[in-house]
């Protein structure tokens, strides 16, 4: 026990003398960004993962991209879809909100993951959409939670 507490800090929630909130805030960098959007009111409408292949313990629909699945924004961006037609897409097939984790997009990338690099057209049309087309609603340890907006 004392080697896990060392290493994860995992005893105590496992003990019950901390709390599991408190613990994967602290721990699970993507958490606060989830517990955001899972408190949110109204809760979210589907939510786009975009360089985060992990969603646990999220309450709220999602799709996340993995080795095996290809991200629908990156997809998009490849495509030279224009970010109205991205947008209209989205918002059409029911996403509202889109987490960000571009560390773990840039990990990827540098791993010769080939599903998560994009053409400099490509991120340049993201960005263009990304800045047009969302607003940012929460930030915390390296992640955005980003809202579809009407532009």
């Amino acid at each position: 026990m004392g080697l896990s507490d060392f290493v994860d800090n995992s005893v105590g929630p496992a003990l019950g003398t901390k709390s599991s909130e408190n613990y994967l805030l602290s721990s699970y960098e993507v958490y606060p960004a989830i517990n955001y959007l899972n408190n949110l009111q109204p809760p979210p409408g589907k939510v786009l993962f975009l360089g985060e292949m992990r969603g646990f313990y999220a309450e709220f629909p999602r799709e996340i991209s993995s080795h095996n699945v290809t991200n629908r924004l990156i997809e998009m961006a490849r495509a030279g879809f224009p970010p109205d037609q991205v947008r209209s897409t989205l918002a059409a097939q029911g996403f509202t909100h889109i987490l960000a984790n571009p560390s773990e997009w840039e990990r990827m990338v540098n791993a010769g993951e080939p599903k998560w690099k994009i053409s400099t057209e490509a991120k340049l049309m993201l960005r263009d959409f990304l800045k047009t087309y969302t607003r940012p609603v929460f930030s915390e340890k390296g992640i955005t939670v980003l809202e579809l907006t009407g532009g």
